[in-house]
């Protein structure tokens, strides 16, 4: 493996696929079929959707998965597997940051831990 090549979860991004998949699906009021159909082209452009629709859907990642989708992201939303690529990134960064503050708060409470 070269450096700096991520790994990547198959199953995660599935299983995030799917939940966008029904994220959409309910916001859009269609059928994850319909949804499904347009997987792999690129979902923003090709769909038709109202700049409104997009916005719901963007907020509604967001408040699903406790991200924040900043604008210089925006080009990546282009299909559902894209989608998932990216929710995953952030999502691994967040889980990462959470870890190194647990265990900095962890260091700091034994270090202040007065002995008996």
């Amino acid at each position: 493996m070269s450096k700096g090549a991520k790994v990547v979860d198959k199953k995660r991004l599935d299983r995030i696929k799917e939940e966008i998949i029904s994220l959409i699906a309910d916001i859009v009021e269609g059928s994850k079929k319909d949804v499904r159909k347009i997987v792999k082209t690129n979902f923003i452009k090709g769909s038709n959707l109202d700049s409104l629709i997009v916005l719901e859907i963007i907020s509604a990642l967001e408040k699903t998965y406790k991200v924040e989708i900043e604008e210089k992201h925006f080009p990546r939303l282009g299909n559902i597997g894209d989608m998932a690529m990216l929710i995953d990134e952030l999502t691994t960064v967040k889980e990462q940051e959470k870890t190194c503050l647990t265990n900095a708060a962890e260091k700091k409470m034994l270090k202040n831990k007065k002995p008996q």
